[in-house]
């Protein structure tokens, strides 16, 4: 049940960091605050009092990072808060030797319902990494590979980032099923679609298959690492 437990956790972590209004995100007691809320609410199937106390201590850790005032400092600690809290949960599990279980209540209605929940957490936990976080590792990773805004800006605004999500989203499909060649089909397709791009601007090319091959190895090794 540990796995289940940190599962939860990096829900929580994902819900705070990537999908929260910037609104309440600014103030960083605020953030922290709503942060061990969402913590509290998760972990409820599984609850117990030291489960709480390391939502809560990891709420406080965040409060801590997010303390800088400079707006640079904070960007920059932003991403470092998200693996600090995971790292530190992940230690603190290991290291505590307690099988979480289900509260009765609510073991008895997984029972009733005959619902895998631990398979539900898992592929909540999928989508939403391959959405805003994956989309966001891809953009800053690449950043310094990026070609002249006119070169790539062309077409439908944001297309390109809905695509890579879609991307994603197809291959885990794929995944789920052992369906590994049709992902090959993807990835044809897409380039496809850019290939007089490909082909004419060596920049974009190399922008292009580094995107891809980042995208790629994103939902594929959180899909054996989850799964």
């Amino acid at each position: 049940m540990n796995e289940l437990s940190l599962k939860l956790l990096i829900i929580a972590m994902l819900l705070s960091e990537f999908y929260l209004p910037k609104n309440w995100t600014r103030v960083p007691l605020k953030h922290s605050l709503i942060y061990a809320i969402i913590q509290l609410t998760l972990i409820i199937p599984i609850f117990n009092w030291q489960l709480a106390l390391l939502a809560i201590t990891l709420s406080m850790v965040h409060f801590l990072i997010h303390i800088p005032a400079k707006k640079n400092q904070w960007q920059l600690l932003r991403p470092l808060s998200l693996f600090v809290l995971i790292y530190i949960g992940v230690i603190y599990l290991i290291l505590s030797g307690v099988t979480f279980q289900y509260v009765p209540w609510f073991n008895q209605a997984l029972q009733l319902l005959q619902i895998d929940l631990e398979a539900i957490i898992t592929w909540g936990l999928m989508l939403l990494f391959i959405y805003r976080p994956a989309s966001r590792m891809v953009k800053y990773s690449l950043n310094q590979f990026r070609p002249n805004t006119s070169t790539i800006e062309e077409g439908h605004p944001n297309a390109g980032a809905l695509i890579g999500i879609l991307e994603r989203l197809m291959i885990l499909l794929f995944l789920s099923q052992g369906q590994f060649a049709a992902i090959g089909f993807i990835l044809t397709a897409k380039s496809i679609a850019r290939y007089n791009k490909i082909v004419e601007d060596p920049y974009f090319s190399e922008y292009f298959l580094l995107g891809t091959l980042l995208s790629s190895i994103l939902v594929v090794g959180s899909y054996y690492l989850f799964f």
